[in-house]
């Protein structure tokens, strides 16, 4: 059986667990017993297994800790971004009936307004700084009485959000699991090994926000495995190759975005760092050009893991041996995961023959599609072959086309708007709207401005549009409905626009 967060602190407790950028330094055993307390916590203040417990931070080991407190309180925990507006987080704290939220300082002014209008209670809305609207986890934690005791252990589990194809969040619960923590860690971490992380002394980064089920599912593998988790404070190009460098790091989890960024360093630059210690760059959540992927292993050899999967189900896995050997792969089906390849009768596709990508989902055990068309080959290889939803993915996130034309539309002069996602070599993605207004042609670029603004307070920055484009009409399918495959043809020439 595989080790656990909680093994590794009784058996080794002081390695470090996790280090954060100032130079914070939290071992296997002092986590572990922060992650009691506000274990202990949670429960005087009436959260009972079942429940939800949601955290709006920076990527930080207090962040972490307080994941633990609640795998080990069998409660469910639901991320939210940081920049997250409060309509976002009403919707998700109304849908998940959360019953405590833990913030930090940037997040005080959005998570009040969402809590005071879903009814969280003022006792349980704690955060990790110091702000008079909410109370200070560490000193409600200090402040429990003498008979306050750590719940008994019983595995919890994280319950993410995702827009599918119809861009409204919707949770993905699964049922809680019937086992003890320690014991819930082993399918937690089976993906992972297979994915190039390992066990022992080891050190992986976290290279995205926590509030992303990548990083969170990476970081979560490596404590269970007894590793180092290194935890910067923000990301940038030359930050990542400096901890990198500096921490001797092993394994990390970036979204083709973080690479591309990275592959157009210059030489001189990225050559200023040692990588050699790396053994695996886990890589999902968007396409990665195959020329870039064989770029970075041509600079630091064959450590390039991918996988493809939905928030709700097990996919594919391929190893960088694999895929050189395969180009374009996304890999074969994961141990226990199931993934079909179907026609539109809902017959399986044949080898070589492109149909819409089926998984098994874990929680119901129903195939959900997650808006991807592909092929098997004659191995049991799959390659995607193009996306029919309406799901942008920019920078390895996913922005839902209905959300950003919801509110863009509500701006005056705004007659019609189409969100498409344009190929572009650095996000993947670039958002980009296309509108019918009735702006005079004189005052075009002052209204696109003032558009540029009204949506920097109405949308989180992923679903910013990064190019608008003005036209006398949209592009229709026969069926009368916006044609979306014509506009992203139409302004595929936008790539490096301003």
């Amino acid at each position: 059986m595989a080790q656990s967060f909680w093994e590794n602190a009784r058996t080794q407790p002081d390695r470090p667990a996790l280090v954060a950028e100032d130079g914070t330094v939290l071992s296997y055993a002092e986590a572990a017993r922060l992650a009691d307390r506000w274990a202990t916590l949670f429960a005087e203040l009436g959260v009972k297994p079942g429940e939800t417990v949601s955290v709006m931070a920076g990527n930080s080991p207090s962040w972490l800790v307080a994941y633990i407190a609640a795998l080990q309180s069998g409660l469910y925990f639901t991320p939210a971004a940081v920049k997250a507006t409060g309509d976002d987080l009403a919707l998700i704290w109304g849908d998940s009936a959360t019953r405590l939220i833990i913030v930090d300082q940037d997040a005080v002014n959005a998570a009040s307004e969402a809590a005071d209008r879903v009814g969280i209670d003022p006792s349980r809305r704690l955060s990790f700084g110091n702000d008079e609207r909410f109370v200070a986890i560490s000193a409600a934690a200090d402040a429990l009485p003498a008979s306050a005791h750590v719940p008994p252990h019983r595995a919890g589990i994280r319950m993410m959000y995702t827009g599918g194809t119809t861009g409204a969040p919707r949770g993905i619960r699964h049922p809680l699991p019937e086992v003890t923590p320690e014991e819930a860690a082993a399918p937690i971490v089976a993906s992972p090994l297979l994915l190039g992380m390992r066990e022992g002394d080891s050190r992986h980064l976290v290279s995205g926000p926590l509030y992303h089920g990548g990083p969170l599912a990476y970081a979560t593998a490596a404590l269970h495995l007894g590793s180092t988790v290194v935890l910067p404070a923000g990301w940038s190009t030359e930050k990542i190759l400096r901890m990198i460098d500096e921490h001797r790091v092993n394994s990390t989890f970036m979204v083709p975005t973080m690479l591309s960024r990275i592959a157009a360093m210059p030489e001189s630059e990225r050559g200023a760092y040692d990588l050699s210690s790396l053994e695996a760059i886990i890589h999902g959540a968007a396409p990665c050009p195959p020329a870039l992927k064989h770029s970075i292993m041509q600079w630091l050899g064959p450590v390039m893991y991918e996988f493809y999967a939905a928030t709700e189900a097990g996919g594919t896995y391929v190893t960088p041996e694999e895929w050189l050997e395969r180009p374009g792969t996304v890999g074969r089906p994961l141990p226990g995961a199931e993934v079909y390849v179907f026609d539109e009768d809902g017959t399986p596709s044949p080898p070589y023959q492109t149909g819409r990508i089926h998984m098994r989902s874990r929680a119901t055990g129903e195939l959900v599609w997650p808006g991807d068309l592909g092929y098997f080959d004659d191995a049991g290889w799959l390659f995607l072959t193009d996306r029919v939803a309406d799901v942008i993915i920019t920078g390895g996130v996913n922005v839902y086309s209905a959300t950003v034309e919801s509110r863009l539309v509500e701006f005056p002069g705004v007659q019609e708007c189409a969100v498409i996602g344009v190929a572009d070599p650095d996000w993947g993605e670039a958002v980009t709207a296309v509108l019918v207004t009735s702006w005079p042609e004189s005052e075009r670029a002052e209204r696109e401005d003032a558009l540029r603004a009204f949506a920097a307070e109405r949308l989180t920055p992923a679903q910013r549009p990064k190019h608008y484009v003005v036209t006398a009409a949209l592009a229709l399918t026969a069926a009368g409905k916006v044609d979306k495959r014509a506009l992203r043809s139409q302004y595929a020439a936008l790539v490096g626009a301003k």
